[in-house]
């Protein structure tokens, strides 16, 4: 249905206010008249834009009702496929809730774990700090080992000087062993010659004895028979 043209007022022009093919308007009249004639003017203007809107409630109620149809057949195409959907996607929340549910308790595990890894770590790092004043200590030893080894050198020198030094001792000890046992079998052996001397000379007192014993008597024997 065609529509009349707004005015530059905001009213729609209706066939009374437009001019046709250069008729020339009304005659002016008096100041009453012409208010008679505006208002007359306005009703008629106001009656022809209710018949219009009139027009156009009925044109907007025809495209409501088709509208309104193509709803319900929208609605009986989309229902079932909304209640497939809606059945999917319930059912991929109950698997996605089963799957946050089997989540959830590998994650119940896994802080398990972590609780047990972390007593672990505490642990490992009260040992770590034990290892690491044993390490320490170490190094010190180390140091002072590092520190004697130095001194090695010389003490090997000083132990050479007391090997030799020892050698000299039981060479010179081996030199007065021998010497006291050749001196022993020299002394033991002076010793027998002693004893052998003074048997000899007892040997030789005894003859002598005898020897002055048998002079004695010889000389007293032939001065008796001198006499």
């Amino acid at each position: 249905m065609a529509r009349q043209p707004w005015s530059n007022n905001g009213h729609r022009n209706s066939p009374s206010n437009s001019l046709d093919g250069g008729v020339p308007g009304p005659m002016p009249l008096v100041p009453f008249q012409e208010e008679l004639a505006v208002g007359c003017e306005e009703i008629r203007r106001i009656a022809a834009d209710n018949t219009l809107v009139l027009e156009d409630i009925l044109g907007l109620r025809q495209e409501l009702a088709v509208i309104e149809d193509e709803i319900h057949i929208l609605a009986k195409q989309t229902i079932p496929r909304l209640r497939v959907d809606n059945e999917m996607e319930y059912r991929d929340i109950i698997q996605g809730g089963m799957k946050l549910e089997e989540q959830m308790h590998a994650l119940k595990l896994i802080k398990e774990e972590v609780l047990v890894l972390s007593s672990e770590k505490m642990e490992l790092e009260a040992l770590c700090k034990e290892l690491s004043v044993k390490v320490q200590s170490l190094y010190r030893e180390l140091e002072q080992i590092q520190s004697e080894n130095k001194q090695i050198p010389a003490i090997r020198e000083g132990l050479h000087d007391i090997q030799e030094e020892i050698s000299r001792a039981r060479m010179a000890y081996e030199h007065e062993k021998r010497a006291k046992v050749e001196l022993l079998e020299e002394s033991q052996a002076i010793e027998s010659d002693f004893i052998n001397i003074k048997m000899e000379a007892q040997r030789l007192r005894t003859e002598l004895e005898k020897r002055r014993s048998g002079v004695f008597k010889h000389h007293a024997f032939g001065s008796y028979y001198k006499r």
